[in-house]
């Protein structure tokens, strides 16, 4: 994409200062302290200058913990939602200290489960109406274009009884884990025959690489990490690839993150990469004025702003469907899909309905 240059800057030095200004304020919560004692991390470890007690820490942290251990691997790669999503631990490698009540813990933040809740939002009622329109709108199958797509899993959902109405789906990512992992799921559906053959193509591509015209794009947690400069880029380039009438999907992380839940936000931020123990998710904490600001001047329009706990069909939707975990890739990748949740919050707490996940839906 001309003009867009991202540095590690862009992605992997996060501003904490929220956190960074009033440790103590945080520290002595009871969620903090009943980490401390799971993992035996002192969390104060994670703010200290001196790298090697920094990185001890960390070590210490990601060691018990499949899901951060892959945080911290991929870094803004396809791993974390995919077990958000899906609670399977087993597709993915353990570390040598693996601690699955860690796991279990993070699996229960609401921060995390937010994911699975954006899926679930995503899958069966966002992404489907939004094909439902645009085909009736156009007047035949569409194509789409899942930017960062990792596994795909949130359109391999939709279009399951949808396949008349897709031409094709392209899911494109610079992970080669992720693609290969999408491409099993897409040879199940089309073995069962729920999609026909072709329907779901997965490439190796940057956000730069010229696809062609679309329909329908979906960038579903890309513009977190970004800045509002940056993030505004990027949607501007998905802009110019919509055909005319087409529209977008685009989610980005909320101000809720961090006021309602900021523990998870503290431990994404601080647990640092493979290449340094100082960088970190640059999560941004947008609130919906920031969100509409930043999709108008992409040039979007009809801006339609939901999150994951407040969309179209919230309030029809079967509690057995809204504590779900996805079971599609476990039964393509042949492994045991009667598994239940290893741990979700508790239902009383979902129900308060505080989504941490913008979604958006517009239109060029």
């Amino acid at each position: 994409m001309k003009g867009l240059e991202l540095s590690d800057r862009d992605f992997l030095f996060p501003d904490t200062s929220w956190f960074d200004n009033e440790p103590d304020r945080y520290l002595t919560m009871p969620s903090f302290r009943e980490f401390q004692r799971i993992t035996g991390v002192n969390l104060r470890s994670l703010l200290s200058s001196e790298p090697t007690l920094l990185a001890k820490a960390q070590h210490t942290l990601v060691n018990q913990s499949l899901i951060y251990s892959e945080v911290r691997k991929e870094h803004g790669g396809f791993a974390f939602p995919f077990l958000i999503y899906t609670h399977c631990l087993d597709l993915f490698n353990a570390p040598s200290s693996h601690n699955i009540d860690v796991d279990k813990f993070i699996l229960g933040f609401n921060m995390t489960d937010s994911l699975r809740r954006r899926h679930v939002a995503l899958s069966y009622f966002i992404i489907p109406a939004e094909i439902k329109r645009l085909q009736a709108e156009i007047g035949k199958p569409i194509s789409i274009h899942n930017l960062g797509s990792g596994t795909g899993l949130d359109v391999a959902n939709a279009i399951c009884h949808l396949d008349g109405a897709v031409d094709k789906v392209v899911n494109c990512d610079a992970s080669t884990e992720a693609l290969t992992l999408g491409e099993r799921i897409a040879a199940h559906l089309e073995r069962t025959a729920i999609v026909r053959k072709g329907l779901l193509q997965y490439r190796c591509a940057s956000l730069t690489q010229n696809l062609g015209k679309c329909h329908l794009v979906i960038l579903i947690g890309l513009i977190c990490s970004l800045p509002d400069r940056i993030a505004t880029l990027v949607l501007r380039k998905a802009h110019r690839v919509l055909e005319p009438g087409g529209a977008i999907i685009v989610s980005s992380s909320n101000q809720n993150m961090r006021s309602s839940d900021p523990l998870a936000s503290f431990l994404i931020q601080h647990i640092g990469s493979t290449e340094s123990p100082l960088k970190g998710w640059g999560l941004n904490f947008r609130t919906e004025n920031d969100i509409r600001r930043i999709l108008g001047r992409a040039g979007f329009r009809d801006i339609r702003v939901y999150d994951d706990a407040n969309f179209p069909g919230r309030e029809t939707a079967k509690d057995d469907l809204l504590m779900s975990i996805d079971n599609l890739p476990a039964v393509a990748m042949g492994k045991d899909d009667s598994k239940d949740p290893l741990n979700l919050p508790a239902k009383e707490v979902l129900d308060q309905q505080i989504g941490f996940n913008w979604i958006v839906v517009a239109t060029k």
